[in-house]
């Protein structure tokens, strides 16, 4: 059983049970895909991840991937050739970003939204590997704001996650 004061940090079995502290992809996610329409992107791809609870085999749903899919169909653009998804690791973005190459071609879209700064680290890797030129080619953003981000050539464009507010948070909340 779970004790009755317990606050959850990033994700939330039952909000209207438990108190959490959760970081709101879907606006994260909606900033992102305005930006690159803004910017003149029509082409937009999503490299993203799944986790999985231990000893089960259903995946938690990503609100980034929904939201991805939910707002690209609602702005008529939404393609799933341009959808990619694996777990989350440095790996499989690469892994991913090689297959998007192979199977797109020159129909590779002109930007790509990469749910973790972890994948992305993959998918500039591939994409050099290619002699695909970031931005010129493909535009790239990204969601944590890792350190190394920063120190990436070309830097990663991305949505910083204030991690340790969000653990400061958790804690005055149990204190409350």
């Amino acid at each position: 059983a779970i004790h009755p004061t317990i606050v959850f940090v990033v994700y939330c079995p039952d909000e209207d049970r438990y108190d959490s502290i959760v970081i709101n992809f879907e606006k994260a996610t909606k900033k992102i895909l305005d930006y690159f329409l803004h910017t003149g992107h029509q082409r937009i791809g999503f490299i993203g991840g799944r986790e999985y609870i231990k000893g089960k085999d259903q995946s938690i749903e990503d609100i980034r991937e929904k939201t991805y899919i939910d707002y690209m169909n609602e702005k008529a653009l939404f393609d799933e050739r341009y959808a990619f998804i694996s777990t989350f690791s440095v790996n499989e973005g690469y892994r991913l970003m090689q297959e998007a190459i192979k199977t797109l071609g020159d129909d590779l879209p002109t930007a790509f939204f990469v749910s973790s700064d972890v994948m992305a680290i993959g998918v500039i890797r591939a994409l050099h590997e290619a002699d695909i030129a970031i931005p010129e080619r493909v535009s790239l953003i990204g969601i944590n704001d890792m350190s190394i981000s920063k120190h990436m050539y070309p830097s990663l464009s991305t949505i910083r996650v204030y991690t340790e507010i969000m653990g400061e948070t958790a804690v005055d909340t149990l204190i409350e």
